[in-house]
């Protein structure tokens, strides 16, 4: 980047912004959805699947423990934040750069690839076993 071109605080407030939702997202659908749809196997008697049981073990975990998860989020906010705005406003390097961000940007939506890929196969599943 030239000396003369400065990152941009605002790019910065929304990539922090972007990874503030991700965590928050993820944490929803740990504690909303996936409780939701094991009422619905239960219901009807159908087995929960391998990694749905994992995810929902996971959420389980997190929903008993209030305080856990909000200083967790709050921790893995700001770790996002902070790494984002060194990597934007610090380094030089663009690879570095790249490698902070994916950092920052990676495991937020990993997990939530994870939990929705987990609600897209209960889903199959359940209609599945509704329709056949």
């Amino acid at each position: 980047m030239p000396p003369d071109r400065r990152p941009r605080l605002a790019v910065t407030a929304a990539l922090a912004a972007g990874i503030t939702l991700a965590w928050l997202a993820a944490v929803t659908q740990l504690v909303a959805f996936i409780p939701r749809e094991k009422k619905r196997f239960d219901e009807h008697g159908v087995q929960f699947p391998g990694l749905a049981k994992a995810v929902y073990e996971v959420g389980n975990a997190i929903a008993g423990h209030e305080w856990l998860m909000l200083s967790s989020i709050a921790c893995l906010i700001l770790w996002g934040g902070v790494l984002t705005y060194f990597t934007r406003h610090r380094v030089r390097s663009v690879p570095v750069r790249l490698l902070g961000l994916l950092i920052a940007l990676g495991p937020p939506v990993l997990v939530n690839g994870v939990i929705l890929l987990t609600l897209l196969l209960l889903e199959v599943k359940y209609r599945e076993v509704r329709g056949g």
